[in-house]
């Protein structure tokens, strides 16, 4: 059953890949816009941290790993998972309703439904600064720190979209987030472009307890670079992003299905 579900990931992403890049210029172009938005967000960031020196005692190689990050996290929603933060414009054009009478689950339809080249500008720009960052500040590499920064970009989609399905979820049920959608994207890596322990107690607590940005790469970034002192929960804090991913995973999936189950069709909207 998984291998058959796999395999029809696969099948279905590549046909949306290669009908995207039939459009080169629109795929390049999109892919280098969303690229360069990324870095001269990053270099308006770094210009600042420059400017004092060090932030809370972070420099600015270690910052541009943390920003890196999150934006090869995001990036791989976006490419493959994109459909989830555009359910609204879905429902409202009726395209939504065409997917529940298909034999496939809606779900797996909406996984390979778009690849952009969105996504994977955002990827690129995020592998730049990831290597950018560790030309100026090298992380002390441990056999299995490696595998762990592979769990950690993993574990932050897995966040990220479980977030943009929670909120998809709720346009299923008649809450227009559409716009709710794109801001929440857009603060997360505003968020992530700096330490957690750059912001006081309270916002730190609302990114742990509240929306769960913290483990995109504040977190494990703190534990890459052997700073766990600085974390104010404590330092085990840093090995909980998997499990952080399952729950959101968890609560997103259950929400999607009752949703779904509630949906009257856009003539019920």
């Amino acid at each position: 059953m998984t291998i058959n579900f796999l395999a029809l990931q696969f099948s279905y992403l590549s046909i949306t890949f290669q009908s995207a890049f039939q459009y080169r210029a629109n795929f390049f172009g999109s892919m280098t816009g969303t690229g360069l938005h990324s870095l001269f967000a990053a270099m308006a960031a770094i210009a600042l941290i420059d400017r004092f020196g060090s932030l809370d005692g972070w420099n600015i190689g270690q910052i541009a790993v943390i920003y890196g990050l999150t934006r090869i996290q995001i990036g791989l929603v976006l490419a493959i998972f994109g459909t989830f933060t555009s359910v609204h414009w879905y429902v409202r054009a009726g395209q939504f309703d065409r997917l529940l009478v298909r034999p496939r689950s809606v779900l797996v339809q909406m996984t390979g439904l778009e690849f952009n080249g969105f996504g994977l500008g955002a990827v690129a720009s995020g592998v730049g600064l990831v290597i950018f960052g560790l030309s100026l500040s090298p992380i002390s590499w441990t056999w299995w720190l490696l595998p762990w920064v592979v769990v950690i970009v993993v574990s932050g989609g897995l966040i990220q979209l479980s977030l943009a399905m929670t909120l998809s979820s709720l346009e299923l049920l008649g809450v227009r987030t559409g716009a709710a959608s794109g801001q929440i994207e857009n603060a997360s890596w505003q968020m992530n472009m700096f330490p957690a322990s750059a912001f006081g107690v309270g916002v730190q607590t609302i990114l742990t307890f509240g929306l769960p940005w913290a483990f995109l790469s504040f977190y494990p970034s703190h534990l890459l670079y052997g700073r766990g002192s600085d974390i104010f929960i404590g330092s085990p804090v840093m090995y909980l992003a998997p499990l952080v991913a399952v729950i959101a995973g968890t609560i997103a999936l259950t929400t999607w299905r009752y949703s779904l189950r509630r949906y009257q069709g856009i003539g019920g909207m």
